[in-house]
């Protein structure tokens, strides 16, 4: 998960007190550019701009669905989840038919699901 590490509320709040005049949006009657404004925050104290990175475990309980478990953070600020899936897609095993318990590939025409190297195309 990556997210904030530094809370830019309150530098922002002091600068959007007083701006410098480069700051302001044109035509903005006195609005900040919020871009040029953590921008300008940024190149003052690097840390701003500093982020988070934190690999979540995936669980399950009591055979509910997998899912991850975040500790809840101060910072304010957009938080991104990416997740990764390695494996194979085969369209026999879509969601449209019921899992089965003694599924068998050879009932299913007996098709492969990659090389025994590991998940992937057959070689051809």
């Amino acid at each position: 998960m990556i997210s904030p590490a530094t809370d830019v509320r309150e530098p922002f709040r002091e600068l959007a007190a007083k701006p410098p005049r480069a700051l302001l949006l044109r035509g903005g009657k006195g609005r900040l550019d919020a871009g040029l404004a953590l921008a300008y925050l940024e190149e003052r104290n690097p840390e701003i701009g500093a982020v988070r990175d934190v690999e979540l475990a995936v669980v399950a309980h009591d055979e509910g669905a997998p899912h991850v478990h975040a500790d809840q953070s101060d910072i304010a600020g957009g938080y991104h989840l990416g997740v990764f899936i390695s494996g194979a897609y085969c369209s026999d095993h879509s969601a449209t038919y019921p899992a089965q318990a003694d599924h068998d590939h050879a009932a299913a025409g007996g098709h492969d699901h990659g090389s025994p190297g590991g998940p992937g195309p057959a070689p051809i």
